[in-house]
């Protein structure tokens, strides 16, 4: 009996050694500082909607625009009123030309989701956006709901380097810069949480001109060489 408890002891005492050494030459998992997930965009604007066919394609066309409200993800909890174009201009600055953003359409008796695609401006200053699924009619009291987009340097230095290809290095040069500056507001909004309550922020007089020299540059279009029609009403 002694001899039966002396071997008890004897390895339980080996099994507390060998946990002790495992666990003192086991790898520590190494500790991963925790990353804040990107804070995005939400973009509405309304007006009067319109489902259309033009060349083989289906486009949605809102006409009468209000001014366009975007507002941030928390914890950033920004928002800021631009003038509906502002949309078509920055929409490299939002990523939407790479990965073309989720939208909801609604007219207050229906709603639908698409994808939008390649925005422009009309000759009579509405915006019309590729919506191969969109289906019609939608009629005065439309509102487009487009998922949120990150803007940050990265960003604008993809849309420099893409107009290089499409514009030639000066134009591209400019452009670039309009970006940079039209996006400084809506970049910083996404970085610099404010707390429970909405932050409101306003495009300076600087941003709204580089906005109207984007879309000059590119004849009306966000992305340039999109073939939206914008030559038509």
């Amino acid at each position: 009996m002694a001899r039966l408890l002396a071997l008890t002891i004897v390895a339980s005492s080996c099994a507390l050694i060998a946990v002790g050494c495992s666990t003192a030459s086991a790898p520590q998992a190494a500790s991963t500082p925790d990353e804040s997930p990107a804070t995005s965009w939400l973009l509405t604007v309304s007006g009067t909607g319109r489902a259309e066919s033009i060349n083989g394609q289906r486009y949605l066309t809102l006409s009468k625009t209000s001014e366009a409200l975007g507002f941030t993800s928390r914890p950033a909890r920004s928002q800021i009123e631009m003038p509906a174009s502002s949309i078509v201009a920055l929409w490299q600055g939002f990523g939407f030309q790479s990965d073309p953003p989720n939208a909801a359409i609604s007219n207050g008796e229906s709603s639908q989701a698409v994808v939008l695609r390649n925005p422009a401006l009309t000759a009579n200053g509405s915006i019309r956006w590729l919506a191969p699924a969109l289906q019609g009619p939608l009629g005065a009291n439309t509102t487009v709901t487009i998922d949120g987009g990150v803007v940050n340097s990265q960003v604008t230095d993809t849309i420099t380097e893409t107009n290089v290809k499409a514009l030639g290095t000066p134009a591209a040069s400019a452009i670039g810069n309009d970006y940079d500056q039209a996006t400084t507001t809506l970049r910083n909004a996404t970085t610099e949480p404010t707390g429970a309550e909405l932050q409101k922020l306003t495009l300076t007089s600087e941003e709204t001109s580089a906005i109207a020299r984007i879309l000059q540059t590119t004849g009306g279009q966000g992305v340039p060489g999109a073939n939206t029609p914008a030559d038509l009403p």
